[in-house]
Formats: C-alpha cells, sequence, structure tokens
C-alpha cells in the first residue's frame, strides 16, 4: 500500500514539474539571440514586460525566416495587466517598433527573403487550459502569391467592433479576415474601412464576391 501511494505522489510530482518546467521558459527575457539580437533589444527595452522571443528559425532553402513571439506570464497571469493594456494592443505596439526598426535597418533581413512573425499565447496554466499554444497574430511581408517590400501584412482573426481601438492602421496595407461569413460582412467592412492604406484582403471564398463588389477599390482574395 505505502509502495502505491508513493508511485502516484511521484506521478503527481512529476506532472507538476512537467508543467512548471513547460511554463517557465515565457517569463521575462534576459538573453538575447544571436540572430536577431539587435531587433530584440530594441523590441524589449520597451515591450519586456509583456513578451518574450523564442529562437528564431531561418530556413534557407525556402527563403524564410520564421520568427515567434509570446506572451509572458507575468503579463498572461495578471488580469489587471491585460484588461488594462489588452492583448492586441501589446501586438500592435510591438508591431510598430518591429516595423520602424527594419525600415531603419533595411538590410537587416535578407531581402528576397521572406518574413514571418507569428505570436503566441502559451496556455494560463490551468488544467482547463490544456497544453495548447494558440497563435493570436501575425505579421508577414507576403499574402497569397503576393510579395510586399516590407512588413504590412497582418492577421488577428476575427476582430469586432471593440478591437478596432487598438488596430494601429499606419502600414497595415494586406490584412486576412477569413474568419468572417457572409452573416457578419458588415463587420468585415468595417475593418477595412479602419485601415485606410489597406490594399490587399484575404476573406473566405463565400464573401469574396459580395465583398469586391462593396469594396471595389480593395484587391479582394478568396480562399476555401
Amino acid at each position: 500500500m505505502k509502495r502505491r501511494l508513493l508511485l502516484v505522489s511521484l506521478i503527481i510530482l512529476a506532472l507538476l514539474l512537467g508543467s512548471c518546467t513547460h511554463h517557465e521558459k515565457y517569463h521575462r527575457q534576459n538573453e538575447l539571440h544571436d540572430q536577431i539580437a539587435e531587433l530584440e533589444r530594441c523590441v524589449l527595452a520597451e515591450m519586456g514586460d509583456y513578451i518574450c522571443f523564442d529562437e528564431p528559425v531561418i530556413k534557407d532553402d525556402i527563403r524564410r525566416i520564421d520568427i515567434s513571439i509570446v506572451f509572458i506570464s507575468e503579463y498572461t497571469y495578471d488580469d489587471k495587466k491585460m484588461i488594462e493594456y489588452p492583448p492586441l494592443a501589446v501586438m500592435e505596439d510591438t508591431r510598430g517598433l518591429v516595423v520602424d526598426f527594419l525600415k531603419d535597418d533595411p538590410l537587416y533581413f535578407p531581402e528576397d527573403y521572406s518574413i514571418c512573425i507569428q505570436v503566441v499565447m502559451p496556455p494560463d496554466g490551468s488544467s482547463s487550459s490544456g497544453v495548447a499554444y494558440n497563435t493570436v497574430g501575425e505579421w508577414t511581408n507576403y499574402i497569397a502569391d503576393q510579395k510586399y517590400d516590407e512588413l504590412c501584412v497582418v492577421d488577428y482573426g476575427y476582430l469586432d467592433a471593440d478591437d478596432l481601438c487598438d488596430l494601429d492602421p499606419h502600414g497595415i496595407r494586406a490584412i486576412s479576415l477569413d474568419d468572417y461569413s457572409s452573416d457578419n460582412i458588415d463587420e468585415l467592412c468595417d475593418v477595412i474601412d479602419a485601415l485606410p492604406e489597406l490594399q490587399d484582403v484575404v476573406v473566405h471564398d463565400s464573401v469574396a464576391s459580395e465583398l469586391a463588389n462593396r469594396k471595389p477599390d480593395i484587391n479582394v482574395i478568396g480562399i476555401k
């Protein structure tokens, strides 16, 4: 009986330690990654209380650089902070810093490489959240088969009217809005109206035709 209790205790302890180890990684970042150290230094000087960078992945075979930004536990575990400074506002301020950095140093990344920066929300540590990491934002310099000369493409999933106040329209030339259906095409148009520099938008095929009719000045790209 004692051996069984000891075994159960060890299993529970291992699970708890595994969980702690899993989340411990995403605290305030103290060390920089060599490949993007200057970029990280610039961004973290202002946003280090909210996010950290994962190790970048450089794929020379397809000429693409993948960077992952993760919200840190000191932010995600603090409901007051998240209400006062919502995740979308954090992402938009971070995007602004990244875009400004790359404008000041346009050759920081090879100009023929695609850049994909994903923003990830880690699990909150509760038993109900599991271990799933959710991508809540993405910035790229490409969309569909089109390539841009700067990091001007965003994807934040579904944006409602309350989100628009946290969305900085500056520099957004393309956006993915494929989470919208024909039932909420008015909300989709509201997002487009809030982005005066917008040129291209990716939407679901089911709304592409109607949106193109309603927004003839925007290049509408339909996907399934």
